[in-house]
């Protein structure tokens, strides 16, 4: 393979979906994962069979994470670029918030991104270095109604990358995080009320929500020579809405 070798989790809708593409479009090989297998078949066979290949991850689980970074590995040579983009969420009051809900965010949110770069450790640290790419929210740093525990996930996602970034720049392995702000996906916008929508369409500088493809450009950005000397940042795709609010 002269491509380079992207896997990107949660790739079967949304901002994943996009992500998978764009990446396609610049020449990576991308291994489409999603929990649903399902889905991951049809982004792939969409993308096409020189481009992509789907493959059924929970990324939950330690060891299919690990067993999906070696059979990568083990197929195409390397494994160059990670986008940890794989989110479970549920906004509820506080009052509504459940122990089951509270484990499921940070099992996907926080373990996920965690095993994942376990994982892709050793293979990138052998192929010369890597970038590792992980999917946060503007909610890390805003208080949004009923969102108390995506919030913190979020914000847990911000500070692991930044951790890693010092724990794996010896080997050459990049990593940073994208906090995007209110995406146009059916998910977002579904976890909202029509009123909380117009809101944030009002205050956003630009005069636009944001798009799945605003995300999937800054992840090209982060896993290209571009941003070689790019390493524990956080880049906020949001439109300028935080700034303004």
């Amino acid at each position: 393979m002269t491509s380079q070798i992207a896997l990107v989790t949660g790739a079967g809708r949304g901002i994943g979906q996009a992500i998978a593409r764009r990446l396609a479009d610049a020449g990576y090989f991308v291994v489409v994962s999603d929990r649903s297998g399902a889905m991951a078949e049809e982004i792939a066979s969409e993308i096409g069979p020189h481009h992509s290949v789907a493959i059924q991850l929970d990324v939950t689980s330690r060891e299919a994470v690990a067993a999906a970074v070696s059979r990568t590995v083990g197929q195409y040579g390397a494994l160059h670029l990670v986008v940890n983009n794989a989110m479970w969420f549920r906004y509820a009051p506080l009052s509504e918030v459940t122990e089951k809900d509270v484990d499921r965010m940070l099992d996907v949110g926080v373990k996920g991104p965690l095993w994942m770069a376990q994982a892709v450790r050793g293979p990138m640290r052998q192929q010369g270095g890597g970038s590792i790419v992980n999917i946060a929210s503007v909610a890390a740093f805003l208080s949004t109604p009923n969102a108390a525990v995506y919030s913190a996930v979020k914000g847990a996602l911000v500070s692991l990358s930044r951790q890693l970034a010092g724990d794996l720049g010896a080997d050459n392995i990049r990593v940073n995080a994208i906090a995007p702000g209110t995406i146009d996906t059916p998910g977002s916008l579904g976890a909202m009320s029509d009123e909380a929508r117009a809101y944030r369409l009002q205050r956003a500088p630009l005069g636009r929500l944001g798009s799945p493809g605003d995300i999937a450009e800054a992840v090209l950005y982060l896993g290209s020579p571009a941003s070689s000397f790019v390493t524990g940042q956080v880049l906020i795709v949001d439109g300028g809405i935080t700034a303004r609010m």
